[in-house]
């Protein structure tokens, strides 16, 4: 019998943007954020997702959706018009829930993960490029007590210092990916 490590409970997170009130630019669907959550759900992990881009956005609402979910990982999809916001919304998840890890991935961070992370102290990692299979290696070593230190993809800080690690290949075959959460 193999045994498994527990269940790691994540949210993904789209904050919400002043851009999208003055229709700068067009809202999409969720799908990246339910890629994850499907690839993270078919390992045995628990997602779910938060869209502050169309759901009303106040910080009371916010931590009741902690407090009732208890997330050991929180996830930031951010673009440059959204960073700021996201960035308020991992402190706020640091002032209440100081244990969980906050992830930012996105065009933002992608392009500069080092300067992401020292711009922006509330989030503990940065996934550079495609997230599907960074985002299981993170719930499964949280699962299992580890590290993310040497997770391949990300950006984290290491002695207080930004550090890249070694990329993460691409998906060579997209028909492996599970149909969207």
């Amino acid at each position: 019998m193999t045994h498994r490590p527990m269940q790691t409970k994540i949210a993904l997170i789209i904050p919400p943007s002043s851009a999208l009130k003055t229709n700068f630019v067009s809202y999409q669907q969720p799908i990246n954020l339910g890629y994850l959550a499907a690839c993270v759900i078919r390992e045995g992990h628990d997602a779910r997702i938060w869209d502050y881009g169309m759901d009303e956005f106040d910080t009371d609402d916010l931590r009741e959706r902690l407090e009732s979910f208890r997330p050991e990982v929180v996830g930031f999809h951010c673009k440059t018009f959204n960073i700021i916001q996201g960035h308020m919304l991992a402190r706020t998840v640091k002032e209440h829930f100081p244990g969980t890890l906050t992830v930012v991935g996105g065009h933002h961070s992608t392009a500069l993960p080092l300067e992401t992370l020292r711009e922006f102290s509330a989030f503990d990692a940065v996934a550079v490029g495609e997230g599907d299979g960074t985002i299981v290696d993170i719930c499964d070593r949280v699962a299992g007590g580890g590290t993310i230190d040497d997770v391949k993809g990300l950006a984290v800080r290491k002695d207080g210092c930004p550090s890249l690690n070694a990329p993460r290949e691409l998906v060579a075959d997209l028909d492996l990916l599970p149909y969207p959460a």
